[in-house]
């Protein structure tokens, strides 16, 4: 088949996070709750802090840091975290600024992932099968349509220069998270904790009366369960980050946002780059594989295969070589 749909066993966190932050997104756009949706996801990010706890009480295999290199070490994350608490405190400020060019969560999620990709690449040397480059080229193909659109129409041509860097400050952090997580074996669920307690000091320093909760009997319940399921939702935010990736998160998160715009808007548009984005996410997930022009050469299934050959043969090989040993040892013995 030149097209097939195949899904990992770890992509199971990736569906349930893709319906929980589906059902999230239309809650919060039909309902009438009198608080803050940005002051419950930051509670839900401190308390992050509970699946830290539990993760380092069932953890049997802990790996610490060599106590020679232990100070420098300490010196090393430190300044890495204090960098990511910036970028993130860079982002945080600009979000909210009365200008922008991006029109939409849409967009907003584009350029994330479009960042996140060009770190991974100059930052972090990465290399990008093709298939993942097919994914990627849609995705910036698509969004630079959105961008020339919304700069031509835009009147303040000097906040774009800031709209970069607050995109980028923003993928940067998340990178860093994911870099003190897979380097320096920090739990990526206290960095969370870490990053939402910094987070809501600074939108209740600036936003103090937008953030500022209403609480009443009518609408406590549907506080308790919105803070469950967004709880479930940055939790898995986070699960996906450790397991998959920072650009597995975010596509995950794209593909379901992008599916609650169609849902609400119901735009002819929209759902015709809606659904070119969507495969082409699912496509860099390998959920859709292109079985043509090589594209499915380096996706994960293929490359586990090819490894299992090789082993094999290595295996046969040796076990060919021992018999030709022993069959020579034999037969000089005989002689």
């Amino acid at each position: 088949m030149l097209i097939s749909i195949k899904i990992q066993k770890n992509f199971i966190y990736i569906f349930i996070f893709m319906f929980i932050n589906l059902i999230l997104d239309l809650i919060l756009k039909n309902s009438n709750i009198q608080m803050s949706d940005e002051f419950i996801y930051f509670l839900c990010q401190i308390c992050l802090i509970f699946f830290y706890i539990i993760e380092k009480y069932l953890s049997k295999n802990r790996k610490d840091i060599p106590e020679e290199d232990s100070q420098v070490l300490t010196k090393v994350i430190i300044i890495l975290m204090i960098c990511s608490l910036i970028f993130n405190s860079i982002y945080i400020y600009k979000y909210y600024e009365k200008y922008t060019i991006i029109q939409n969560e849409v967009e907003h999620y584009m350029i994330i992932i479009i960042f996140l990709i060009l770190i991974e690449k100059i930052s972090f040397k990465r290399n990008f099968y093709y298939h993942q480059k097919l994914s990627i080229m849609i995705i910036i193909i698509i969004f630079l349509y959105f961008l020339i659109n919304n700069i031509i129409q835009s009147k303040f041509k000097l906040f774009h220069i800031l709209f970069v860097f607050q995109y980028y400050s923003y993928s940067f952090k998340f990178h860093l998270i994911k870099y003190l997580n897979m380097k320096y074996f920090i739990n990526i669920y206290l960095l969370g904790s870490i990053h939402g307690i910094f987070t809501l000091i600074q939108y209740l320093i600036q936003y103090f009366e937008i953030l500022l909760p209403e609480f009443n009997l009518n609408n406590i319940s549907s506080i308790i369960l919105l803070f469950i399921i967004m709880m479930i939702n940055v939790y898995l935010e986070y699960k996906i980050i450790t397991e998959l990736g920072l650009i597995y998160r975010f596509m995950s998160d794209f593909i379901s946002i992008y599916i609650s715009q169609i849902i609400i808007l119901k735009n002819c548009e929209i759902l015709l780059y809606g659904l070119l984005l969507i495969i082409s996410c699912l496509i860099y997930l390998e959920i859709i594989q292109l079985n043509f022009c090589g594209l499915n050469k380096n996706i994960k299934q293929n490359i586990e295969n090819r490894m299992e050959k090789e082993v094999k043969n290595d295996l046969n090989n040796k076990s060919n070589d021992s018999n030709n040993i022993e069959n020579n040892y034999l037969y000089n013995e005989l002689i």
